[in-house]
């Protein structure tokens, strides 16, 4: 009877410390925005039209068919598909600055530039 509440004592805590790291590991990593929440932020933050908005939602929704595409195309091939994915991100985002007036391109690239400045740090952080 002692063995048997140990037991169940024993797989609770190792229940519950598996809910923990989970719990953990998920906060840690950054949860990557819908391409509406994207639209929403760009919209907010370079004060877009909504003709400028729906265009963007076109282009960022091109975009993720290609990469879901290049993906499966490219399972094992790590070191080509990034190369691929950065040169399509690349040209989703000439897209969108074409889109864009002058004074927006120039908050554009200032907000890229912080976001891979973040991405940046958060890889040096994580030893990688």
């Amino acid at each position: 009877m002692v063995n048997l509440k140990r037991t169940i004592i024993l797989g609770l805590a190792l229940n519950l410390s598996v809910i923990i790291l989970f719990s953990i590991c998920a906060q840690s990593q950054p949860m990557r925005m819908t391409i509406e929440e994207r639209v929403k932020v760009l919209k907010d933050s370079l004060n877009l039209t909504e003709t400028q908005s729906s265009e963007i939602t076109k282009i960022l929704e091109d975009q993720r068919k290609e990469m879901m595409k290049l993906r499966e195309e490219n399972r094992n091939k790590r070191e080509a598909t990034r190369k691929i994915m950065e040169e399509t991100s690349e040209k989703t985002d000439q897209k969108i600055k074409a889109t864009l007036n002058k004074t927006q391109v120039k908050k554009y690239e200032e907000m890229n530039k912080r976001r891979r400045d973040l991405m940046e740090k958060r890889f040096k952080e994580s030893g990688k």
